[in-house]
């Protein structure tokens, strides 16, 4: 059975180039992820909301950590925002309320009294 596998391999890399079965293992792995999105869920740039202050002062991951809550947010309607101490999860969060507040929404923040 393995020599199968081996020999099927071998087979299928002396027919295609390398860069092929890269892109077709790609394809294989995030296929599903792909045809999930849509331009209905991806943040509307028209907004300005990469023009904002917080987005300026947001670290790279942190932007990442925003456009991924945005889209949990616009296909669950709902996300949990967890990292590590120290992350800057407050600033993400101010991120994703600007986006949101851009577009006109009702912005609702929930948070223990001693933070207030």
């Amino acid at each position: 059975m393995t020599q199968q596998v081996v020999d099927h391999i071998s087979s299928v890399y002396r027919e295609n180039s390398p860069e092929f079965i890269y892109y077709v293992i790609l394809y294989n792995i995030f296929n599903e992820f792909l045809s999930d999105i849509n331009e209905d869920i991806l943040p509307n740039e028209a907004t300005g909301f990469k023009e904002t202050a917080i987005w300026q002062r947001l670290y790279h991951f942190q932007k990442d950590a925003v456009i991924g809550a945005i889209n949990k947010l616009e296909k669950f309607n709902g996300c949990i925002l967890a990292d590590s101490v120290g992350l800057g999860k407050t600033f993400s969060a101010l991120g994703v309320i600007k986006y949101y507040e851009l577009r006109n929404k009702s912005v609702l923040v929930l948070c223990p009294k001693m933070i207030r």
